[in-house]
């Protein structure tokens, strides 16, 4: 267990790369939203490619950030729940 935390600072774990990994339902989904988008740049013009890219950033930098944060937040109830099993452990 004392392992754990310095490999997650260092980048030798990353839960969140192996998210959906094996999922057929995603991997489906990233190739519809592949295609979608494909499609989409070649439907438009120089001006609302750059504001599709944009906003595509802006979606990116989102999901990241959300990502980050559901990412600690669930580190953080894991400790509570182990906190919590350790101290009713010791009634």
């Amino acid at each position: 267990m004392s392992k754990i935390i310095p490999q997650l600072w260092n980048g030798e774990l990353a839960p969140v790369n192996n998210l959906g990994a094996d999922t057929p339902e995603l991997r489906q989904l990233e190739c519809l939203m592949s295609r979608h988008l494909e499609r989409l740049e070649n439907s438009l013009n120089k001006e609302t490619k750059e504001v599709l890219n944009k906003f595509l950033d802006c979606t990116n930098d989102y999901n990241f950030e959300i990502r980050e944060q559901a990412f600690c937040m669930g580190f953080s109830l894991g400790a509570k729940i182990t906190a919590e099993a350790l101290v009713t452990a010791e009634r």
